[in-house]
């Protein structure tokens, strides 16, 4: 039988005896936003797929040119978890659900924080033991892995301020 826990606040401020995906969940954000790829890669099975909104599910093993993109143009980049239920499914099958949110400050833009609205499901499972080359080690955080991501959000106000940057470079003809 599921058995849910849901917590509300901060990440900063959840209970040592809290489930440990959620302690996982605390690592991972820090990673996300983090300029580590190898350490958000501790964090997804080799096999993990992201999707965001209708487009098609991406491997995560092929992301981190979008992650140096977003340490290039960005001056900050954070999430703010909001709420989070944690669904646990089986022993080692859980699935997060998260209202969160992400703050994007660009470089040229400093004074315009992007505020984007974000809603995720994550599932998660029990992470393997094997040797990964990219990580120098076994891959997993709190004996969790993350198997596939699916994020919702209007990605509009960091695409406008990005076009502000653009408009501004761009030579006058």
């Amino acid at each position: 039988m599921a058995s849910t826990y849901v917590h509300i606040g901060d990440l900063k401020e959840i209970p040592e005896d809290a489930p440990p995906t959620l302690h996982f969940l605390r690592s991972f954000i820090s990673a996300l936003d983090g300029t580590s790829h190898t350490t958000r890669s501790l964090h997804f099975s080799p096999s993990a797929t992201i999707k965001t909104n209708a487009d098609a599910p991406l491997p995560f093993a092929g992301m981190a040119k979008m992650f140096e993109m977003r340490d290039q143009m960005t001056a900050s980049f954070s999430h703010t978890v909001n709420r989070v239920w944690i669904i646990a499914e089986a022993e080692d099958k859980v699935t997060l659900l998260m209202d969160w949110s992400s703050t994007t400050i660009l470089k040229g833009k400093e004074d315009k924080p992007a505020f984007v609205a974000e809603f995720a499901a994550l599932k998660l499972g029990k992470a393997g033991t094997e040797f990964d080359e990219e990580v120098q080690g076994p891959r997993g955080v709190n004996g969790f892995w993350i198997e596939k991501v699916e994020n919702w959000m209007d990605p509009s106000p960091v695409q406008e301020a990005r076009k502000e940057i653009l408009e501004k470079a761009a030579p006058k003809v």
